[in-house]
């Protein structure tokens, strides 16, 4: 009973859906001689009222947006893994989080066999 009421308030409008933010891609690989990692990233979010979203780099950066909007893109550099956070715009809370992974390429630890290790003959 209670849930069927639940499920007809959120079908209502009545519930805000759970805050949420995710990014795109949310890997990055950077080369064996370069440390940092040039990436667009596309940010989505949902959340009840306005916010920011705040990254967690050697300078941390933060970014408004407009009031409505629901999906940012940035250009960042970054050499480890930047997390970013979903704040409420009127008293910082965090409402959710995402993380960038930033990882190194590394060449394969083994040898690929050109032939087959049986043989007919």
């Amino acid at each position: 009973m209670i849930l069927l009421l639940l499920l007809q308030a959120e079908a209502r409008g009545d519930i805000a859906p759970e805050p949420s933010l995710s990014l795109r891609p949310s890997l990055c690989l950077t080369e064996k001689d370069a440390n940092d990692c040039d990436i667009r990233l596309e940010l989505q979010w949902t959340a009840p009222g306005p916010i920011c979203i705040e990254a967690k780099l050697e300078t941390p950066a933060l970014w408004c947006p407009e009031e409505g909007l629901t999906e940012l893109t940035i250009n960042i550099s970054a050499d480890r893994d930047v997390e970013f956070v979903l704040l409420d715009k009127s008293d910082s809370q965090p409402l959710a989080e995402a993380r960038l992974q930033v990882k190194p390429v590394t060449e394969s630890s083994f040898r690929r066999r050109f032939r087959n290790p049986w043989s007919l003959f």
